[in-house]
C-alpha cells in the first residue's frame, strides 16, 4: 500500500486525501451567494489558473468553476437544484480529478445523493455543512462571507489551499 500524505485524514483505515465540501439547505437560504463567494476568494489567490468555468441561465450565474491554485485543483459547482443535471456535474468534478470540491445541494434527494455518491466512488472526505442563518436579512451577506472564509479555511487545513 502506497503511504499516504501526512495530510490525509484517516477513518476507520481509509485515507482521505481528497475533499467534498457539500453546502445543504433549502431553497433561498444563501447556498449559492456562498458558493459564489468561495469562487472570488479562490480568484484572489496568487498562483490561480482558472481552467474552466461555466455558466447557468443565460450566463448570468457561475454554474461550475474549477481552478488550479499551487497544486491543488479546486472545482466549486453552485447549481445543487433537482432537475438541472447535478448528478452528471459533481461525478465530472469528481473525474477531473479535483483534489477539493465544493458544491450545494438541497438538504435530501437526488442531489445530497449524487454529491454522496461522488464522495464514496472518487475516495473523498465528505463533509456536510450549512450557510449561516440569520433572523436579520440585512445581514444575509454578511453571514454568507463569513461561511465562505470558513469554508477557505477548511480548505486550507485540509491542505488544499
Amino acid at each position: 500500500m502506497e503511504k499516504a500524505k501526512e495530510t490525509a485524514a484517516t477513518k476507520v483505515g481509509k485515507v482521505y486525501q481528497k475533499t467534498l465540501i457539500c453546502i445543504v439547505g433549502i431553497a433561498e437560504k444563501g447556498k449559492t451567494a456562498t458558493a459564489n463567494e468561495i469562487i472570488n476568494l479562490l480568484k484572489r489567490y496568487a498562483t490561480a489558473k482558472v481552467l474552466n468555468q461555466t455558466y447557468h441561465n443565460n450566463g448570468n450565474q457561475i454554474e461550475q468553476f474549477i481552478v488550479k491554485i499551487s497544486n491543488q485543483t479546486i472545482g466549486v459547482d453552485c447549481i445543487g437544484d433537482p432537475g438541472t443535471n447535478f448528478p452528471a456535474r459533481i461525478d465530472t468534478l469528481g473525474a477531473y480529478p479535483c483534489d477539493a470540491v465544493v458544491c450545494t445541494t438541497r438538504t435530501s434527494g437526488e442531489t445530497l445523493d449524487a454529491a454522496q455518491k461522488t464522495a464514496t466512488k472518487y475516495n473523498m472526505l465528505f463533509i456536510k455543512t450549512s450557510t449561516y442563518q440569520t433572523d436579520d436579512p440585512a445581514m444575509e451577506a454578511t453571514m454568507n462571507s463569513y461561511k465562505a472564509e470558513h469554508i477557505i479555511d477548511l480548505l486550507k487545513k485540509r491542505k488544499h489551499l
